[in-house]
């Protein structure tokens, strides 16, 4: 029976039964002659085999077959639409495997490029943002080495380094290994300007040029998938992925996705490039903020101490002439009482005593006691105008306007003109004792300074060692006798060294690392301006090419020291 699907003949079914023997028993004569043809006569019995006989198939038989073969039919059918059912299942189950290993390498991807794009906005760190884009390249694409590739803007873009790089341990690195290529330059650095990417899956069978070959050679580099990393219109570098153990087929995917990394460092670079120049320009504008700041307060406290010098500068010159005229004329004031003295002694060894009125008279004004205290108020009065005197040339020395910008000047005098400006500030009182002075000075030449300027600094450093000695923690010591050190020396052949110490409470490390700021004090509100140490600071090392230095310890005291050349260097 034919097995038909669909109008097409696919089999057959075929049915098969023995052939079967059967025996006639016949009753009658049976005579031998087998010409007798009529039916037996007698009645004796005899037997007649048939072999091999045929059963003829019935209509009910072949009905049954049919039906079989309709039935074996649908059962073909159905297993071959099972069969194919399934081999469409196994298809469609390695596709969905497939599109989901896609998807989640393009998660993978995109959550790796996000991660960039966040450490981008977040910190701008170069060094950052290319360790981890290589290091997640790596994972994600499951390669043997992924670099930063970095030229030498001078080399025509033949030499070059790695300046980031991940790659698996068993394989060389080629970090900070300088790379020279004498064909890149001239055969593939355009190919890369133009933004194309480089995707050789055997770098044997690329047909490259035998100079660039030897390079990947060099780092038993397989396959290469290369993207430019553009500044600008300029190629700043190469973005590296490589497989080191054998060839390799990169996917359209793979390489659409380095693209689009290296376009995320190559804005990453720009920004970086943006913001150093934001930071700079910040930096710059607080510089020049912090020097106009500095600028108007040394101005200010310039025409201050100007104002300062003009006025003691012309204290000093209007009481200078009315002292020097009473101290020129106490001599002769001197010499014109001696003389009446003497008239008034001769006159009364004469005629005083005959004369009852002058005798009383000398009484009453007791001429013994006023011819010898009239000695001693002349000799006052010429001490007190001579202190004047020396008053007035401290100041003039001090201020030191009548005098050229540079000059060759006795800094001891300069010293002891402060120190006589200072002089009501060394006195004690009912709870602390005299500050005492201790001098040790050098034989020094004259040296070439700015000497009102630098009288300014020993003012203010004199002025913080008094302060220092006459704060509360200083009278709570009243067995410590509170000193004041200043030395002087030539500590080498164009230089000397003045030395200002004191026995106070002294300073802290954290202090003496901001005592030169401008505007930084640790005096109460009110008390100072935080521009003493910062002016004195910079008259020192910018007007003089010197050195200032502070050393001190809590409850040691403190110690400056200059250093200033002798002759001022040009």
């Amino acid at each position: 029976m034919p097995l038909v699907t669909h109008q097409q003949i696919i089999g057959y079914l075929s049915l098969f039964r023995d052939a079967f023997t059967c025996e006639t028993l016949w009753a009658g004569h049976c005579d031998s002659d087998q010409r007798q043809t009529f039916p037996r006569q007698s009645f004796e019995i005899w037997r007649q085999s048939h072999i091999g006989q045929i059963q003829p198939w019935l209509s009910d038989e072949q009905t049954l077959a049919a039906a079989i073969a309709e039935q074996f039919t649908t059962a073909i059918e159905q297993s071959e639409i099972y069969r194919h059912v399934h081999q469409l299942n196994g298809q469609l189950e390695i596709q969905v495997q497939e599109r989901t290993l896609q998807l989640l390498q393009a998660t993978d991807q995109q959550r790796m490029l996000f991660e960039v794009v966040t450490k981008m906005r977040q910190s701008l760190d170069l060094e950052q943002i290319m360790t981890t884009v290589t290091q997640e390249v790596r994972r994600i694409l499951k390669a043997d080495r992924v670099g930063i590739y970095y030229f030498d803007p001078a080399s025509n873009f033949n030499d070059g380094v790695f300046v980031s790089e991940n790659v698996a341990p068993e394989f060389p690195a080629a970090m900070t290994i300088p790379v020279h290529d004498h064909c890149f330059g001239e055969q593939y650095a355009e190919f890369y300007r133009q933004g194309r990417v480089s995707a050789l899956s055997d770098i044997s069978k690329a047909g490259l040029e035998d100079c660039y070959r030897v390079v990947l050679e060099q780092f038993c580099i397989k396959a290469s998938l290369v993207a430019p990393i553009l500044k600008g219109d300029t190629l700043w570098g190469l973005f590296c992925t490589h497989h080191c153990d054998r060839p390799y087929e990169w996917k359209e995917a793979e390489i659409e996705f380095v693209r689009q990394v290296s376009a995320q460092v190559s804005i990453a670079l720009e920004q970086a490039d943006l913001l150093s120049q934001q930071q700079q320009q910040s930096s710059q504008l607080a510089v020049a903020l912090q020097e106009r700041q500095e600028t108007q307060s040394q101005l200010i406290q310039s025409e201050k101490m100007s104002s300062l010098g003009q006025l003691v500068a012309g204290v000093a010159h209007e009481i200078n002439n009315p002292v020097g005229f009473i101290h020129g004329n106490l001599a002769h004031a001197s010499e014109y009482v001696q003389a009446l003295l003497g008239l008034i002694d001769l006159y009364q060894e004469r005629y005083g005593q005959d004369d009852p009125e002058i005798q009383k008279l000398l009484e009453d004004v007791d001429l013994a006691f006023i011819t010898e205290d009239l000695k001693k108020v002349l000799s006052s009065m010429e001490m007190g105008t001579q202190r004047i005197r020396n008053i007035v040339l401290s100041l003039r020395n001090f201020s030191r306007l009548d005098e050229s910008e540079m000059k060759a000047v006795d800094i001891h005098e300069g010293l002891d003109s402060t120190l006589m400006i200072l002089q009501h500030r060394l006195k004690g009182d009912t709870l602390m004792s005299d500050i005492q002075i201790v001098k040790q000075y050098d034989d020094l030449p004259l040296i070439e300074c700015h000497a009102s300027q630098l009288n300014q600094v020993f003012m203010n450093l004199l002025a913080n060692a008094i302060d220092a000695l006459s704060n509360t923690e200083a009278k709570a010591d009243e067995s410590t006798p509170r000193v004041i050190r200043l030395s002087t020396e030539r500590c080498h052949e164009n230089r000397v060294r003045i030395v200002i110490a004191d026995n106070g409470i002294g300073m802290t490390e954290a202090t003496q690392a901001k005592i030169f700021d401008p505007f930084y004090t640790t005096k109460p509100i009110g008390k100072g301006t935080g521009l003493g140490l910062s002016i004195s600071y910079q008259i020192i090392t910018e007007k003089h090419l010197g050195t200032l230095q502070c050393s001190s310890q809590p409850g040691q005291g403190t110690e400056f020291s200059i250093e200033i050349p002798i002759m001022a260097v040009a």
